[in-house]
């Protein structure tokens, strides 16, 4: 046969049950010699897996290091009444020298239809343990929808002493009407 000879000494075909020739490995050989493949399912859903892991692993890490080092982010948890969070705190250098941050507080399964006032409390000593010697500061309000969930955008400027480099302790603190209270956990914040 002279399909043979072009074949690698691995693949010299040998016989088959079927009209399609079959190699020594145990493929089958298609019209011009080649080897064909045939996968089962089990060996494509695994690729299929592990490139899905690999994608994960890539955009998470990918997201990592795309964070801004200077901000902060944490969670949110009911003191009294119910409900859970994120705070997140990004520096910008909009006023480069001088503190100018925006930040998002975004919270869910509390008190639906509730209007929440939110205060922050900063402390100078950037040790990650809020002694709220500074506030607290009025922020704003956040309204939830019917289903307990709401979001809050704000933004805050300052001069000295917060000056680029600075680092500080802040607190955020959501109270209701109904007597329930989220509290952030204390973030330490660098100016740009």
């Amino acid at each position: 046969m002279a399909a043979t000879a072009a074949l690698p000494e691995a693949g010299r075909i040998r016989e088959g049950s079927g009209k399609v020739p079959v190699l020594a490995s145990g493929h089958q050989v298609a019209e011009g010699g080649r080897p064909l493949v045939i996968r089962n399912a089990a060996s494509v859903f695994g690729r299929a897996m592990g490139t899905l892991v690999l994608l994960v692993v890539f955009t998470v890490t990918a997201s990592a290091a795309q964070a801004d080092p200077t901000g902060a982010h944490g969670q949110i948890t009911a003191l009294s009444g119910s409900g859970i969070g994120l705070v997140t705190v990004a520096p910008t250098a909009q006023d480069h020298g001088t503190f100018h941050v925006q930040g998002t507080i975004d919270v869910r399964d509390t008190s639906p239809s509730m209007t929440f006032t939110i205060t922050r409390s900063v402390d100078l000593n950037p040790d990650g343990v809020c002694t709220r010697n500074i506030g607290p500061l009025p922020t704003g309000s956040l309204t939830t929808s019917p289903g307990g969930a709401g979001e809050f955008h704000f933004e805050v400027q300052r001069g000295a002493p917060f000056t680029s480099g600075t680092q500080f302790d802040v607190v955020f603190d959501l109270s209701a009407p109904d007597g329930t209270l989220l509290e952030s956990e204390c973030l330490t914040v660098t100016v740009k």
